[in-house]
């Protein structure tokens, strides 16, 4: 068995074993060269998708990881779909009010939706076989965050590249992950998020508080998930 065989044995090991990963739900596949693990292939929810990198990370021997994985979307629907409803999406999202907007449509066009005169941020974003990416910059860490949530949100969504830089800079930390959090929340109208609490605690998002069945608990769970820098999530939630 080669040196490349073994990682392969051994982080393949390691995701089988940890009961967040679920490997007959996906087409994954581990593929290893030198120390560095590339993981390909479609998992079927985010929680999934964020807890594989981590795993495969900690197996002895791995100094990096590739995460090349997408999400099974919810709905099968074109890049000109995804992108009329992100379109959408971030023109109506008051954080975003005073942000420029330009996306660059099937035809490879830059579209300006929104320039103000004195903007926040500056974001760009496109579509391709289902990745969306955004590139500009944002003035939090927060807001960069909102703009990837709502890319994920798209039904269609199969991965999200958020490349905005924060303009001035600014250290992130927990509160800006745990505000992130509660905002995802709050948008999801499917929530009463009065009744949970957040905590973030290095990148671990712990929920607490009150729901009104297990579905309400499985969609804030999904929600703090797309919340990039989200590393596990640990549910209090209480349903009836």
């Amino acid at each position: 068995m080669s040196g490349n065989e073994g990682l392969e044995r051994a982080v393949r090991a390691a995701l089988e074993f940890d009961p967040g990963v679920n490997l007959h739900e996906a087409t994954l596949e581990v593929r290893a060269e030198g120390a560095t693990v590339h993981l390909e292939g479609e998992v079927a929810d985010i929680a999934h998708k964020r807890r594989a990198p981590r795993i495969a990370a900690s197996v002895e021997g791995v100094t990096e990881v590739v995460d090349e994985l997408t999400v099974r979307p919810d709905e099968s629907q074109t890049d000109g779909e995804i992108l009329d409803q992100l379109r959408t999406a971030l023109l109506e999202e008051p954080v975003f009010e005073e942000y420029a907007l330009r996306m660059i449509d099937q035809t490879g066009k830059e579209v300006v939706l929104r320039d103000p005169e004195e903007a926040q941020g500056d974001i760009r974003f496109r579509v391709a076989e289902g990745h969306v990416y955004l590139e500009g910059t944002a003035n939090s860490h927060s807001h960069r965050r909102m703009a990837a949530l709502l890319a994920w949100w798209i039904p269609g969504t199969r991965n999200v590249e958020e490349r905005l830089t924060v303009i001035p800079a600014e250290q992130d930390n927990a509160g800006e992950l745990s505000e992130a959090v509660r905002l995802a929340l709050e948008k999801d109208t499917w929530l009463d998020a009065g009744l949970i609490n957040v905590q973030a605690r290095g990148g671990v998002i712990v929920l607490g508080g009150t729901v009104h069945s297990e579905r309400e608990r499985t969609l804030a769970e999904h929600d703090a998930w797309y919340v990039e820098g989200t590393q596990e999530v640990d549910n209090r939630t209480v349903a009836p």
